[in-house]
């Protein structure tokens, strides 16, 4: 029986998890990036107001908390201080919006997933705070 290294159980494991694997990085690391990409102030994001830029951009982190980082909604809410089906509400217009792949906000979305992927590494075991 042939031994197997621990490397190369990591690059089979990376090699299957495909599209499932997530990357460590808080919610704070994902707003700075939002906020690069979009040109929406972090203070906008994270503020309590209800204007459309800020309220768009939480619910780009959201999405990508979720879909990238294995995030639960309720941390997100936590982190927002917003209540679950405010920030669900929110994230199901992400989610509507970037069934259209021509939408600017699918651009975005599929830009900083790009970027998140080729600048943090998978892990396997999600941070849990």
């Amino acid at each position: 029986m042939k031994k197997i290294i621990a490397h190369e159980i990591i690059k089979m494991a990376d090699a299957q998890a495909g599209d499932f694997e997530y990357r460590n990085l808080s919610i704070e690391d994902v707003v700075k990036i939002v906020a690069e990409q979009t040109g929406v102030g972090r203070e906008a994001i994270r503020s309590i107001s209800r204007e459309r830029v800020g309220v768009k951009a939480r619910g780009m982190v959201a999405y990508i908390c979720r879909s990238s980082c294995g995030k639960k909604t309720k941390e997100v809410c936590r982190y927002f201080g917003r209540s679950e089906p405010v920030l669900s509400k929110s994230l199901k217009k992400i989610e509507i919006e970037i069934t259209d792949r021509e939408s600017n906000t699918s651009k975005v979305i599929r830009k900083i997933t790009s970027y998140i992927k080729k600048k943090y590494p998978p892990c396997f075991v999600r941070e849990i705070k």
